[in-house]
């Protein structure tokens, strides 16, 4: 697979990972999964479960957010649903119940 096909979060997490001088091993183990599993991953053969992309956007100091793994037009779909509703409701009724 080529670079342009992988995910973008993948990518993501792998220039986090050379700039922060770590290896994919160090991430597993991080993650108690195996070095295969991030490999996959990283290559764009499997998607992480979701708390996976959670621990990432952790790990990764909020770099790669968990909603990044997700396609772009799902992406998309979330904030135009999140703008909608703050339209509706108003930032002031955020903290109201």
């Amino acid at each position: 697979m080529n670079d342009t096909n992988r995910p973008t979060a993948a990518r993501a997490v792998s220039a986090w990972l050379r700039a922060n001088g770590r290896s994919q091993g160090d991430l597993a183990r991080a993650l108690d999964v195996t070095p295969a599993a991030v490999s996959k991953w990283l290559r764009g053969y499997q998607l992480p479960p979701v708390w996976v992309r959670v621990a990432l956007s952790r790990i990764t100091d909020g770099d790669v957010p968990a909603s990044m793994w997700m396609p772009e037009d799902q992406r998309e779909r979330i904030g135009a649903a999140a703008a909608r509703f703050m339209d509706a409701h108003g930032a002031a009724d955020r903290g109201s119940k």
